[in-house]
């Protein structure tokens, strides 16, 4: 389902903003991206959307792919929690009447986070736009041109500049139980 023909102008815009704030954030922090909020249009195309006005939910199912410009997430499933919508009376007949701005944005199944240069995948990622922060969980891997980082639980907090990768734990696929990380020598990002 492609939702920019399926929806209200107004309810279509916030929920593909909300759902390309995770595609924006969830590497420029552990990978040095230079990405920046793009006022380029956003696709958001998926098998399904289902969006539970009581609940303040959008949830797009199925081989889910958020595209702007250059970059890209795919999923098995991007939900999109809003917050109330300030004075909104809750018009259960308008959809989306009472959303506000997202609140939280959760990505499951062979979530991947791609750019030009870079690239993060995991089970599953998710956004608080409260503060700023990324938690991508699962067997994470990181890739920079030939630079790998591998680990099990990737926190980015943005506004802090700062990003931590956790070690596997034994009932994970990484057999060592330790963040793996392999840095090629003259290998330059690209701006």
């Amino acid at each position: 389902m492609n939702m920019t023909a399926n929806t209200r102008p107004g309810v279509r815009s916030r929920l593909m903003a909300a759902g390309l704030a995770l595609v924006l954030v969830a590497i420029a922090g552990p990978a040095g991206a230079q990405v920046g909020r793009s006022n380029e249009p956003i696709s958001v195309n998926a098998d399904s959307l289902e969006v539970i006005q009581s609940q303040r939910v959008a949830i797009y199912r199925g081989n889910v792919e958020a595209i702007q410009g250059p970059n890209r997430i795919r999923a098995q499933e991007i939900t999109v929690l809003f917050r109330p919508r300030a004075g909104a009376q809750g018009d259960a007949s308008t959809l989306g009447a009472g959303f506000g701005e997202a609140e939280r944005l959760t990505a499951v199944g062979n979530v991947i986070y791609a750019t030009p240069t870079e690239q993060a995948s995991g089970d599953r990622a998710v956004y608080e736009v409260a503060t700023d922060t990324i938690t991508m969980t699962g067997v994470v891997t990181v890739v920079q041109g030939e630079n790998v980082i591998r680990g099990c639980e990737l926190v980015v907090q943005q506004t802090a500049g700062r990003a931590t990768m956790k070690a596997c734990g034994p009932d994970r696929s990484a057999p060592t139980g330790r963040v793996r990380s392999v840095f090629v020598p003259g290998t330059e990002r690209q701006p």
